[in-house]
């Protein structure tokens, strides 16, 4: 941020950035970062829940697992061209939905 301020260039006007894994001090002025939040704790759960299946059985298939993250919204990004809420900083996530599940045997 600090490198495109310096560049002269604006941040939402003149291009959107958006950071990963909600980092608190990001979202402090003068950033203010849009950033997207992973669910850590579903991600550490689940992780543990399949380690556990599988120590009791090697056998089992390997499998793919799809989590919904976050959008939380700063001022550093544009929303959607209808430009409706342009500018506005909601301190709520909005939920990203998770893509659909791939079928097994399909690349990711």
């Amino acid at each position: 941020m600090d490198a495109l301020w310096e560049a002269g260039v604006a941040a939402p006007g003149d291009i959107s950035v958006v950071g990963m894994d909600g980092i608190g001090p990001a979202r402090q002025p003068p950033y203010r970062l849009t950033t997207v939040a992973q669910p850590l704790q579903a991600m550490v759960a689940r992780g543990l829940d399949l380690l556990a299946a599988r120590i009791g059985d090697a056998a089992l298939p390997r499998e793919r697992v799809l989590l919904q993250g976050a959008l939380i919204r700063g001022r550093s990004a544009r929303l959607p061209a209808d430009g409706t809420e342009q500018g506005r900083e909601d301190r709520a996530a909005v939920p990203i939905p998770a893509p659909p599940r791939a079928r097994r045997g399909t690349a990711p």
